[in-house]
């Protein structure tokens, strides 16, 4: 026999013989990092350490993402770490969500990503009106050489400047802090409201002996929904500048900003 056959002949009977039972260490992205099956330690001492920070700021992509990994790196049959490892993983995720905690972090990404975006904008306004601005003073010099056409175009670009300036200025601290006071104000009136509404159905349940559960319910979801608008409204109060130690003080604006 060749020796070439020889060779060829002893992988496939190793395969045979002894089959792999793990899969490939392929990389998977975990929260900006790339996780291989050999990743597994600090994942591992989480799971075991439920006062660990690991899992502190994940989301439910993080999780979806993690459960992808551990999935990609069991064993066929799962061996015994692999099972409780998805098992302690899948409780895990089970226990933050039903707390809320990935909720509030998928919320605070999205404001994240909503302050980018806005600060994107701000630029792009600030570019449009200095171009605007630009545009202008071009615009009033000519006019004064110019024919009556010219001096048509001039005040069409000082108008440009005008809508620029107020777009910019919608995107300013001022008009954010007064939006976010109008916003707040608005979520304690009916906070106050969805309080009243649940007192009133207390007394009605204490008087009859009849809850009117649906009455309940949804009081309290306007309670919560109203909670929730507070919330992410002071956030953008107190990011602008606003001054005011609670919610509960704040004062409603004499004028609106960016009026023309």
């Amino acid at each position: 026999m060749p020796f070439s056959t020889y060779i060829w002949c002893c992988a496939l009977a190793a395969i045979w013989l002894f089959p792999t039972t793990s899969v490939v260490h392929a990389a998977t992205l975990l929260r900006g990092e790339s996780r291989t099956c050999r990743d597994y330690a600090d994942l591992d001492f989480a799971l075991d350490h439920p006062t660990s920070d690991y899992f502190k700021g994940w989301t439910s992509t993080d999780f979806d993402a993690a459960q992808q990994w551990v999935t990609a790196c069991t064993d066929s049959p799962p061996g015994k770490q692999d099972q409780i490892r998805r098992s302690l993983l899948a409780q895990r995720r089970q226990t933050l969500e039903a707390s809320g905690e990935t909720s509030r972090n998928e919320q605070a990404h999205a404001a994240t990503r909503q302050a980018d975006i806005e600060d994107q904008q701000a630029t792009e306004a600030a570019a449009l009106a200095a171009d605007a601005a630009r545009n202008a003073a071009e615009a009033k010099a000519a006019a004064d050489v110019a024919s009556a056409q010219v001096k048509a175009d001039a005040i069409a670009r000082q108008e440009t400047a005008r809508r620029a300036a107020f777009v910019e200025c919608t995107r300013s601290p001022a008009y954010q802090r007064y939006m976010a006071e109008t916003m707040v104000l608005e979520a304690l009136v009916r906070e106050s409201a969805a309080h009243q509404r649940l007192d009133r159905e207390k007394r009605v349940e204490d008087a009859s002996g009849v809850t009117d559960l649906a009455a309940k319910h949804d009081a309290a979801e306007a309670l919560v929904n109203a909670e929730d608008d507070e919330h992410r409204w002071w956030t953008v109060y107190r990011k602008n500048g606003g001054d005011a130690s609670a919610p509960q003080g704040l004062q409603r604006s004499n004028g609106k900003p960016c009026e023309s």
